[in-house]
Parts: structure tokens; C-alpha cells; sequence
């Protein structure tokens, strides 16, 4: 008889579940959104297939505690070898810690950004 609570006893986490984690409401399951890019649209993985994107721009939610969390690091250095196979270059987004940067380097990330790297800036600091 299969177990009605959504997460197995075995899985471990690494901190409280994000919106993509958590089970639904109406079906006890997880709801399987997960967005590898930082826009509300939430792309799938086959979008990242279909489309050979020249970035792949990793969502700072997958990002934090990259350097704590073994399954965050078995993810992302999967997306950067991934990337690495279709000449695509990773963007690590919400870099907010010299050992996360640390961690990224390490695997191969090919850029970061995030408040450790910089504030966000005005349009009108650029010329715009």
C-alpha cells in the first residue's frame, strides 16, 4: 500500500520546502513547478531542450546554500554539464554569499550575479 504523505522518510532537505516542493492542496502530491531562470513564467526543462538557449539562467531559490546542500550541488552540476554538451553558458542568479561563489566556480558556473557582486543599480547609472 502506497504512503499518502508526500515526502518519504529517506528524502532529505535542505531547508523548508519552496512553492515548488510543497504538495498541493487538492491532490497531497508535489505540484512539480520549478522554473530554471528567475522569470514568473516558470519554463520548463523542455523548454530548455527545444530552445538551445545560449544562457541558462539558474533561479537563486536552486542557488542558495548551494554550498551546504548536497542535492542543490547534484542539480546544478548536472544543468552545468548539461549546458557544458549544448554550448550553453550557466548564469547562477542571487549569489549572496563568497562561499557560494566559491562553490559555483568550482562547478563550472560561467557567470553569478547577485548582491554580492553588486547592488542593483539605477537605469539612468547606464546611460538609460
Amino acid at each position: 500500500m502506497r504512503s499518502s504523505h508526500a515526502y518519504p522518510s529517506r528524502r532529505r532537505s535542505c531547508g523548508r520546502p519552496s512553492h515548488a516542493e510543497r504538495p498541493s492542496t487538492r491532490t497531497g502530491r508535489c505540484s512539480g513547478r520549478t522554473s530554471p531562470g528567475g522569470s514568473p513564467a516558470y519554463a520548463s526543462l523542455q523548454h530548455i531542450l527545444e530552445l538551445r538557449p545560449d544562457f541558462i539562467k539558474v533561479d537563486m531559490s536552486l542557488v542558495r546554500d548551494v554550498d551546504h546542500c548536497p542535492s542543490r550541488e547534484a542539480l546544478l552540476s548536472g544543468l552545468i554539464r548539461y549546458a557544458a554538451t549544448v554550448y550553453s553558458r550557466v548564469l547562477a542568479e542571487g549569489v549572496e554569499t563568497a562561499s557560494e561563489l566559491a562553490k559555483l566556480r568550482s562547478m563550472g558556473a560561467h557567470l553569478a550575479q547577485g548582491f554580492l557582486l553588486g547592488r542593483p543599480a539605477r537605469a539612468r547609472m547606464f546611460g538609460g
